[in-house]
């Protein structure tokens, strides 16, 4: 099944849509870190965040050379989730631990949103399938990263 030009644009810009939700899940983990937290937490939370603009700014022009607008916003799923992010955070103490868990919850959306991509780049060109692999790729061993990171401040 041939990909059409309109068809990466809309594939390219869930991605982009995922990686706008990662970032600014990412500021809203920072704003939520106990002041305690602040050095650590918020220079790994800055670096995804980071990761996600970096991704973002190479698939953008991926839309434009199909013929597409990249987009700005942000998915539904993600602002409830955010929206839950803070709520939470207002009605219960918020530890680097829940903050942690609430990242976890989002880099494995943000893991299945780009094994879907990868699905359904299926003849969308080289170009396009070859970065979202290495996307996918790195994003994956983030998590692995933050995961660990997670795990031995729990224990502590």
């Amino acid at each position: 099944m041939e990909h059409t030009s309109n068809n990466n644009s809309v594939l390219i810009n869930k991605l982009i849509e995922i990686n706008n939700d990662r970032i600014e899940g990412y500021e809203t983990a920072i704003t939520l870190l106990p002041d305690k937290e602040t050095s650590g937490a918020r220079k790994i939370f800055e670096a995804l965040r980071d990761q996600s603009l970096a991704f973002k700014n190479e698939l953008a022009p991926l839309v434009v050379q199909c013929g597409g607008k990249p987009t700005e916003t942000t998915r539904d799923s993600g602002k409830l989730f955010r929206a839950w992010m803070t709520l939470k955070s207002t009605l219960s103490a918020h530890t680097l631990a829940s903050i942690l868990d609430s990242c976890d919850q989002g880099e494995q959306e943000f893991s299945e949103a780009y094994f879907h991509a990868l699905e359904d780049s299926i003849g969308a060109g080289l170009d396009i399938v070859t970065i979202i692999e290495r996307q996918s790729n790195l994003q994956q061993e983030t998590y692995n990263k933050l995961k660990d990171w997670k795990d031995s401040n729990i224990e502590e």
